[in-house]
């Protein structure tokens, strides 16, 4: 086997190791608090929300792919609605564009759940996709300030419970804090 090809598979295999690694670690944090809470007429909504990370795809070029968001219902125990709103190639900023972003914040209610997964896009350079990775919540103009004023607060103030789950940036970003 060539260096290349047994180096990209190394890299394709350690990428779907921190991939199921992801998805357990929610699926653990969620299922006890979606017990709790949840009513025995699956009233409950997890909503998530992301990149191509979470999102579904329906093409067949790298069949089967999928992002977290698809398969997270597989690790938890039915007793809700799991709706995955994620879009490929977005930013916490663009996806507040989208018809998506409606449909979260007018679909969210006390005691559902919001599950943010962006990262990635959002240091993009380009009108409407960029967020900086310096400076925290309060700071306008930062990823922190995007997921907290576009996701986190909406969620909040609409009694849902919501949990960032965002990858990391190509860039070196310093840490924020929610």
């Amino acid at each position: 086997m060539k260096s290349k090809t047994k180096k990209m598979l190394q890299r394709i295999s350690s990428f779907i190791c921190v991939l199921a690694m992801v998805v357990a670690n929610i699926a653990t944090l969620i299922t006890p608090a979606v017990k709790a809470y949840a009513t025995s007429d699956s009233s409950n909504t997890v909503w998530i929300v992301g990149d191509s990370t979470v999102s579904s795809f329906t093409d067949a070029y790298y069949y089967p792919r999928y992002g977290w968001g698809t398969q997270i219902g597989e690790y938890l125990d039915g007793t809700y609605d799991i709706q995955n709103l994620a879009l490929s190639g977005r930013s916490s900023v663009s996806f507040t564009k989208e018809d998506n972003y409606t449909t979260l914040v007018n679909g969210m209610k006390s005691g559902d759940y919001l599950l943010v997964g962006f990262g990635h896009n959002d240091e993009k350079a380009g009108d409407g996709l960029f967020s900086s990775g310096s400076g925290d919540y309060k700071t306008p103009g930062t990823f922190g300030y995007s997921l907290y004023k576009n996701y986190i607060k909406p969620a909040n103030e609409k009694g849902c419970y919501s949990n960032s789950v965002y990858t990391y940036s190509k860039k070196n970003y310093r840490r924020f804090i929610l």
